[in-house]
């Protein structure tokens, strides 16, 4: 049986988890029980409500790696209407989600902007989004309505964003240009 851990991302699965418009979030606490055989987890999910769950309620999805389809900072192209020079654009995919990042530098500090899109379907359920610096989880933000975040603070270097929606964990690897 799985141990999780407080600031672990997990999905909420099984019957319980058509109560909830959104199913993936962070263990928040866990409760130790000793008149239980399981202990419980208070999740706070993508859309901002709080569960308790039993350890067979939640889990965490294998990863899967996106692929980058696009890096403006590797063509040929000047920038456009759709982004001053200084913006850096990128495209992932992975399974049925497009994932479109920018990435806003300035003197002072660097954030990424993004969107994700799911293929063949209108309505995003929030996802979290969390960045990782040499594998450990710095900031957590959820997507709004339409799929939209926002990171600032992003470190220089080799960093990845870890994008969680129900059933999915995709990972995508960033690197300075």
């Amino acid at each position: 049986m799985s141990s999780f851990s407080i600031g672990d991302r997990v999905e909420v699965i099984g019957d319980i988890a058509r109560y909830y418009r959104s199913t993936v979030g962070i263990v928040t606490a866990v409760e130790q029980s000793v008149t239980s055989l399981f202990n419980k987890f208070t999740l706070r999910l993508a859309d901002g409500t709080i569960g308790r769950f039993l350890p067979f309620q939640i889990h965490i999805p294998p990863a899967t790696t996106a692929r980058l389809v696009f890096d403006n900072a590797d063509s040929w192209q000047p920038a456009g209407v759709r982004g001053a020079a200084q913006a850096r654009h990128l495209r992932f995919t992975a399974a049925q989600f497009d994932i479109h990042l920018k990435i806003l530098a300035s003197d002072a500090s660097k954030a990424i902007v993004g969107q994700i899109f799911r293929a063949q379907s209108e309505w995003i359920e929030p996802a979290l989004v969390t960045l990782l610096v040499e594998g450990k989880s710095q900031q957590t933000t959820a997507t709004d309505a339409i799929g939209e975040f926002k990171l600032d603070g992003i470190p220089s270097g080799e960093i990845q964003l870890e994008i969680f929606v129900a059933a999915h964990r995709i990972l995508a690897s960033l690197r300075d240009n």
